[in-house]
């Protein structure tokens, strides 16, 4: 049985159907279309890459997305990383997901990684100052909602 088949009834014995896979469906079709617009990272086929600029000045934004266990209607950017640092890179290609998730309506929702060469602290921080906001009190998790 798949779990867009399970009915419940309420109190009033109405039928009441899960809707649940028609989001996840839209999430994945907008995964779809971002995977299709963005090559892929050479050292991992999962991952996308933003390239801007040519030859021996290219910069990129290398993300990968997957539909958010946590929210529904939303895409978890499950790895966000850009070179080079400092340049404004990130801030550019988390402007242009953004952007696209925004477009389609699309929230997104992360968990700053904390084994990397930038702190978790320093990422939270750019995360917030992208519009992200934790999802509890105290979480470590963070989403953003277009609006």
């Amino acid at each position: 049985m798949k779990a867009s088949e399970f009915i419940f009834e309420d109190e009033t014995q109405n039928l009441i159907k899960l809707d649940k896979l028609s989001r996840n469906e839209k999430v994945q079709a907008w995964i779809d279309d971002m995977y299709s617009k963005y090559p892929v990272w050479p050292l991992n086929s999962n991952q996308r890459a933003m390239v801007w600029g040519k030859g021996e000045d290219q910069q990129f934004g290398i993300f990968e997305l997957r539909p958010s266990m946590s929210r529904p209607n939303a895409a978890e950017v499950y790895w966000f990383q850009s070179y080079p640092h400092r340049q404004g890179v990130g801030t550019r290609a988390m402007k242009e997901l953004q952007s696209q998730a925004q477009q389609a309506g699309i929230g997104l929702t992360l968990y700053p990684w904390d084994k990397g060469t930038v702190s978790q602290s320093k990422l939270t921080k750019f995360y917030k100052k992208s519009g992200f906001k934790p999802t509890a009190k105290g979480s470590k998790n963070l989403s953003w909602e277009p609006t």
